[in-house]
């Protein structure tokens, strides 16, 4: 051997340590031609067992009954949140509720007063209807 190709030698004091005695008293061996698939598969098991974040968002959503779940409250929210806000002392909601009181009045009034015709016909064609104080009540007297 060239003296360039030569190992570099370890200072005394590690040559005198037991650990290198021993592993001169080994024997050779090859590895196994799945030495490198094992190491990869004891470093996985050996790993911590929780995922990041965004994996467990990945995983969450891939269960169809929760992507519809979410997809329902995510519509509830967006329509709670775009829903309009009615203020009720605004005037233009007021005059709108009294215009609606008005008209609705009108209508009653109206209506009343086509029952008390209907049943004054209906008293006329058989007294036995109504009493004398209900005709009267009726008529307004």
């Amino acid at each position: 051997m060239s003296p360039e190709h030569q190992k570099p030698r370890a200072p005394k004091d590690e040559l005198d340590d037991p650990l290198w005695q021993l592993l001169g008293n080994a024997s050779n061996k090859k590895p196994s031609a799945f030495f490198a698939r094992n190491v990869v598969r004891e470093s996985r098991l050996q790993a911590p067992s929780s995922l990041p974040l965004s994996d467990r968002f990945k995983n969450l959503f891939r269960n169809r009954p929760i992507k519809i779940a979410l997809c329902l409250s995510l519509i509830m929210i967006s329509g709670f949140l775009t829903w309009p806000i009615i203020d009720s002392t605004s005037p233009s909601l007021t005059k709108a509720r009294t215009t609606n009181a008005a008209g609705d009045s009108s209508t009653t009034a109206t209506l009343n007063e086509l029952i008390i015709e209907e049943s004054l016909n209906a008293a006329a064609d058989d007294p036995s209807i109504y009493t004398r104080d209900e005709i009267v009540a009726m008529i307004g007297f």
